[in-house]
């Protein structure tokens, strides 16, 4: 009779346990996905040459500006660019439109505009 009445508390302690270990799972993968996008960030490829072939090639490229952590590319078809190479090279997002391409660069849009120009 005493061993049934404590069943229920040793069941509640158990589920506590499975709970907290699921808990500090959750806030590991929410800190590691945080890092690993950190990290991301900070590997910018400074090498114009990979830049301008991305982007389609010298003669595709009108113009370039920076804003923050944008850079803008006024290029004549953005049908050619390489997406997957401007991600390789440190681009977080593409943005695509009509008349230009917006690649997000965290905050080395400057420094990339400057090293094409």
């Amino acid at each position: 009779e005493k061993r049934m009445k404590n069943t229920p508390d040793i069941i509640v302690i158990i589920l506590i346990a499975v709970l907290a270990v699921l808990l500090c799972l959750l806030i590991c993968l929410l800190l590691f996905k945080r890092t690993k996008k950190e990290v991301k960030e900070d590997k910018i490829t400074y090498d114009d040459s990979k830049w301008v072939n991305a982007l389609g090639g010298k003669d595709n490229i009108k113009n370039l500006e920076a804003k923050g952590s944008r850079l803008i590319c006024y290029l004549n078809n953005n049908d050619i660019i390489n997406k997957e190479e401007l991600h390789i090279l440190g681009a977080l997002s593409i943005i695509k439109s009509q008349e230009k391409i917006t690649i997000v660069l965290s905050d080395k849009a400057e420094n990339i505009s400057n090293l094409l120009k």
